[in-house]
């Protein structure tokens, strides 16, 4: 009876072991990596920004490579992009775009025929460690103005977007750029005025006469 009976408890033992294994390897925890396409093609140690690979038509905010919940980074979201470091900006393979404009160290809408569109990655055409931009210190640059017509637009060496996700809370609008107070010129003469604003999701600014 003691073979048996220790071939028994082997037994049990062992299809414990198989089912317990079976059961741990089946889990599987679903996640939201920031990529339409389900995953994440760079900023694997960023909880709050992806790199997303694909193509698309027109202008960088009309970018359909981010998953729901997550938006192709812009000017509003520098704290989020302050946290990728310089390394990891010039070393990740390709150029992903940024719906941002690096202008004069300042980071700001992308969306004139004299800005430089600010991005991520090895393959931008243009890098500066010393210059300020949407990263905070250092400047990568994925379509430059003096090269490029629409610099806001998808350009055939661009891996993808830059994708941030999407703040849980609102922001109230701030105005960052306000249009000066008075304008003195010739009757029948053009002025031209200009206003900024961030907030979460981005603002709309309209403008009215008199109020």
């Amino acid at each position: 009876m003691a073979g048996p009976l220790r071939l028994l408890i082997l037994a049990t033992i062992m299809a414990s072991i198989s089912l317990t294994a079976e059961a741990e390897f089946s889990i599987r925890v679903p996640q939201n990596y920031g990529c339409a396409s389900g995953r994440k093609d760079g900023l694997f140690r960023h909880y709050d920004v992806s790199a997303c690979k694909g193509v698309w038509e027109g202008h960088v905010k009309d970018a359909p490579l981010c998953s729901a919940g997550w938006h192709v980074c812009s000017w509003n979201d520098t704290e989020m992009l302050s946290a990728i470091s310089w390394y990891q900006a010039v070393h990740i393979e390709g150029c992903f775009a940024i719906n941002a404009a690096n202008r004069d160290g300042r980071c700001t809408e992308c969306s004139a025929e004299d800005d430089d569109m600010a991005g991520i990655g090895a393959d931008c055409p243009h890098q500066n460690e010393n210059e300020g931009s949407c990263m905070g210190q250092g400047k990568v640059t994925a379509s430059w103005r003096r090269h490029q017509s629409h610099p806001c637009d998808y350009k055939p060496w661009m891996t993808g977007v830059t994708c941030c996700r999407n703040r849980r809370k609102g922001s109230a609008p701030v105005i960052t750029l306000s249009p000066v107070p008075a304008v003195q010129s010739p009757a029948g003469s053009e002025i031209s005025l200009k206003c900024k604003a961030a907030a979460s999701p981005l603002p709309h600014v309209t403008w009215y006469k008199n109020g």
